[in-house]
């Protein structure tokens, strides 16, 4: 369990502080120890992807899962991965290292309260393979990056879950704001937000820092996307990408609550340089691919 000493300290506004004095009460999942090795050998200069991958390997379910996101449409590799050691020599130990973290975090959540984890896993993975499809498409952010935001990215709303009884009718009154964001809504009800608790989460898990800020600042995507062009960060354009993935993943799933792509709509696609046309393509394209993505899960399951 993550405790509030193991977590960083002088917390930067009254919901994080909040959401501190909450880890402090819920069981949080640590990273796991595989992970910690990873990261340990990965360091260690005498350490190579050989190594790593026999670090890997030791886990048949998050070797599979590393298989899955090397090999698969989203990440948009020219050849097939044949192997742990190949996709570490295709996409990079610390690029593998980011997809066995979240691997590792979904593993690690287990059901909470009265939100339905099954639903919410399924939608966290397809956000973040279409937030790594993104990243391949547009050439903006590395696909294992977008691929660990798009999933950790809503991590705080399970925690919440796990800790408030009445979350759902929070998260149904949220989803559902027009003259509020969705974290003003959290933090008049709970005095926090999934934001910042999952934030928390992406530090004491080691997550790379434009993941951690994209997490934090995503319902706050206005402020980072009206810049001029020429101080664009890693940051904004990953933000730019994850609300670009969850309106298609909405659009996949027939999800109705729009309200914040609707105000977000022009400032995303003027960051990332698509026209009307090529954001029609780029969904188009998308939905097609989580659709076929879906029926090879239903097949394998």
């Amino acid at each position: 369990m993550i405790t509030s000493h193991s977590l960083p300290s002088e917390p930067g506004d009254p919901a994080e502080a909040e959401a501190l004095a909450l880890m402090a009460s819920v069981p949080i999942p640590p990273q796991p120890g595989l992970l910690l090795d990873l990261r340990r050998t990965a360091q260690d200069p005498r350490s190579n992807a050989e190594s790593i991958a026999k670090l890997v390997s030791r886990d048949v379910a998050v070797s599979a899962a590393v298989m899955r996101c090397a090999n698969s449409s989203f990440f948009g590799l020219r050849s097939k991965v044949r192997s742990i050691r190949h996709a570490i020599s295709v996409l990079g130990a610390t690029n593998v290292i980011n997809i066995v973290a979240s691997v590792c975090f979904k593993g690690a959540v287990k059901e909470a309260g009265n939100v339905p984890l099954p639903r919410y896993w399924d939608t966290a993975t397809a956000v973040a393979d279409a937030t790594a499809y993104l990243a391949k498409r547009l050439g903006s952010v590395t696909p294992d990056v977008g691929y660990t935001a798009g999933l950790f990215l809503d991590c705080g709303i399970a925690l919440l879950a796990q800790r408030y009884p009445r979350y759902k009718t929070v998260l149904r009154e949220a989803n559902g704001a027009t003259a509020e964001k969705f974290t003003q809504v959290e933090d008049r009800h709970l005095q926090t937000n999934h934001a910042v608790v999952g934030y928390l989460v992406s530090r004491a898990w080691g997550l790379p820092e434009e993941v951690r800020e994209a997490i934090r600042s995503h319902h706050d995507a206005e402020e980072f996307l009206h810049r001029e062009r020429s101080r664009y960060t890693d940051t904004d354009t990953l933000i730019a990408l994850l609300k670009l993935a969850e309106h298609i993943e909405a659009v996949f799933s027939k999800r109705h609550e729009q309200a914040e792509w609707e105000r977000l709509k022009d400032l995303v696609l003027e960051h990332l340089g698509l026209s009307e046309p090529d954001y029609e393509d780029i969904r188009d394209d998308l939905v097609e691919l989580l659709n076929e993505g879906a029926t090879a899960e239903v097949a394998l399951a």
